[in-house]
């Protein structure tokens, strides 16, 4: 087949488009891991230690767009549910990769308070709850699963709970190990 000047240019062209999107594709991802960018709806629990009845919470805040970034991990307005047995120890891990300030707090569900739900077990990212984390930091929180009831992991920067920032969170003393699962909507 002769080569014409069209169809140089549809070579150019189509080899052009292939160099920027490989180009694109690994500028997203460059040691080409699992990250929370491409694949958001990640499992918020990271280590179980069954003989020393404990657990860590990866909570990651503002990971995707799906909720226009108020959400953990992916998740947000109760799509997901971690389930604790009564009297294990939690820690929970809390990053902000967020563009707005976020923060982890394990509040009750009742959402009278200026704050959203009460904060149970002194369980909260920073002293001020208010102020939240700034993009690119994270804190760590442990708290003991001492109160059977239904909680949220919530972010108490007023309004983002409002905006759909928590999960269901469910301390049972029926649970013999911590469980995560997708609530479906």
């Amino acid at each position: 087949m002769p080569h014409t000047r069209s169809t140089a240019k549809a070579r150019i062209a189509s080899f052009g488009i292939a160099a920027l999107s490989v180009l694109a594709l690994s500028s997203c991802n460059p040691d080409n891991s699992h990250s929370l960018a491409t694949s958001p709806t990640a499992p918020l629990i990271s280590s179980v230690d069954p003989p020393a009845k404990s657990v860590v919470i990866d909570a990651v805040g503002g990971p995707s767009q799906a909720n226009n970034g108020f959400d953990f991990n992916g998740y947000f307005g109760g799509d997901a549910t971690i389930t604790l047995p009564l009297g294990w120890q939690v820690t929970v891990e809390c990053k902000n990769i967020g563009i707005l300030h976020h923060n982890c707090a394990i509040v009750n569900t009742d959402t009278s308070s200026p704050l959203g739900g009460r904060i149970q077990f002194n369980a909260v990212s920073n002293t001020d709850p208010t102020a939240g984390l700034q993009p690119n930091t994270s804190a760590t929180f442990t708290f003991t699963a001492s109160r059977a009831g239904n909680y949220r992991l919530a972010c108490v920067i007023p309004g983002h709970e409002d905006e759909g920032m928590w999960i269901n969170l469910v301390i049972s003393p029926n649970a013999t190990l911590p469980t995560f699962s997708k609530v479906g909507k």
